[in-house]
C-alpha cells in the first residue's frame, strides 16, 4: 500500500467519533419550547446555525466514507464486517487475501472521494 492509502485508512478511523459527535450534537438540538418564564439569550445568536454547519460536515465525511464502503463491498454484511474493520479496529472473519484486496480497494475509493470534496 502507499502512504497516501494507509494514511486514508487511518482517517477514517475518526469515524466512530464523528458518529458520536453527531450524536451528541443531535442531543444538544432541541425543539424550541415557551414558556412562561423570562428568556434568556444567548451571547452568540448563532449556535444553532453553527451546530448545523458542524453535524453537516460530519455527516459528509460519514456519507463519503459508506459510499466508498459499499462501492468496494457490495453485500451488506461484507460492508459491514469491513467497516467494523477498517474504521473500528475489530478484526473479523475474513479471509486474509479477501480482507487485503478490499482494504486496498476501499482506500482507493477513499483516496478520489475526499480528494473531490476538498476541490
Amino acid at each position: 500500500m502507499t502512504s497516501q492509502e494507509k494514511a486514508i485508512l487511518q482517517y477514517i478511523r475518526h469515524y466512530p467519533e464523528w458518529v458520536n459527535y453527531i450524536e451528541t450534537l443531535a442531543d444538544a438540538r432541541q425543539a424550541i419550547q415557551y414558556k412562561p418564564d423570562k428568556i434568556q439569550t444567548s451571547l452568540n445568536d448563532d449556535e444553532v446555525f453553527e451546530l448545523a454547519i458542524k453535524i453537516d460536515a460530519y455527516q459528509e465525511k460519514i456519507d463519503k466514507v459508506e459510499r466508498c464502503l459499499r462501492s468496494a463491498c457490495i453485500t451488506d454484511k461484507r460492508t459491514s464486517q469491513m467497516r467494523r474493520a477498517l474504521c473500528y479496529g475489530e478484526k473479523q472473519k475474513i479471509s486474509p487475501n479477501e480482507f487485503y484486496s478490499l482494504r486496498r480497494q476501499i482506500a482507493r475509493y477513499l483516496m478520489e472521494v475526499f480528494k473531490e470534496g476538498s476541490k
